[in-house]
This record gives C-alpha cells, sequence and structure tokens, in this order.
C-alpha cells in the first residue's frame, strides 16, 4: 500500500492505494520483504512452490552393501 503525506502546515494522511498484489502472507515472522533506499523497487522472498525433489547420485554403490 501507498499513502500521500504532506507535513505542512500539518501533518495529514491521503487515501491508500495499492501497489500490487502478492501472495506473501500480510503477518509474517521477520521481514519477508524490503524496499530499495529510493522507493522504487521492492525485494520480496517468495516460497518456492510445486518443485520437484532433488535428484541423488549414489557412485560406487557396491561398495556400501556388507556381506555376511
Amino acid at each position: 500500500m501507498a499513502v500521500p503525506v504532506t507535513t505542512d502546515p500539518t501533518f495529514m494522511v491521503g487515501k491508500a492505494t495499492t501497489l500490487f498484489r502478492t501472495t506473501l502472507p500480510a503477518v509474517a515472522q521477520g521481514s519477508t520483504y524490503d524496499a530499495a533506499r529510493d522507493g522504487q523497487r521492492f525485494l520480496m522472498a517468495v516460497p518456492v512452490v510445486n518443485t520437484t525433489p532433488p535428484i541423488t547420485t549414489v557412485l560406487n554403490w557396491p561398495s556400501l552393501i556388507r556381506s555376511k
């Protein structure tokens, strides 16, 4: 959200407007986003969804098998 603010002659807050929509939760522990110093860009930690599990390759696996 963005809100216009004026301070002269008195502090006044204008109407809030939506800047963009995101899938981030409204209330999250810790900071999941940050704004650039100039206020023109945002960096967000967005959870990865629909990922496939990693593939594990075991080399020389016969040496791991014990014979009794």
